[in-house]
């Protein structure tokens, strides 16, 4: 039996890590690994830079449209969190409506 170094991420949920010189490596393992793990986050230098999905046949389209899907909602949740600490929830709705109107109009011209 080979050898695979194989250690827990720290992560919220406990995933397996693989580290990108073992990916270059040993691929064949790692592949292997995939069809019972189904996921691993990629490490260098110790820290998380990637994360393998395993894809059921026939279903490449359907894992890359929820790839990007949880993508778009990361980013709409660091914006959100942005705008909480800017106090920008806070603004009434009758200003953003104004401003809104504001910027309609100056594009018109």
């Amino acid at each position: 039996m080979a050898y695979f170094m194989s250690h827990k991420c720290a992560t919220e949920e406990p995933m397996d890590c693989v580290s990108s010189r073992e990916l270059r490596l040993k691929p064949a393992q790692v592949w292997r690994r995939m069809k019972v793990r189904q996921d691993l986050v990629v490490t260098s230098h110790g820290q998380p830079i990637a994360g393998l999905s395993s894809v059921p046949e026939g279903q490449l389209e359907e894992v890359l449209f929820a790839t990007k899907q949880a993508r778009a909602l990361r980013a709409v949740a660091r914006i959100q969190r942005a705008a909480v600490a800017r106090g920008l929830d806070r603004i009434p709705m009758g200003e953003i409506d104004a401003e809104i109107q504001r910027l309609r109009r100056s594009r018109r011209r």
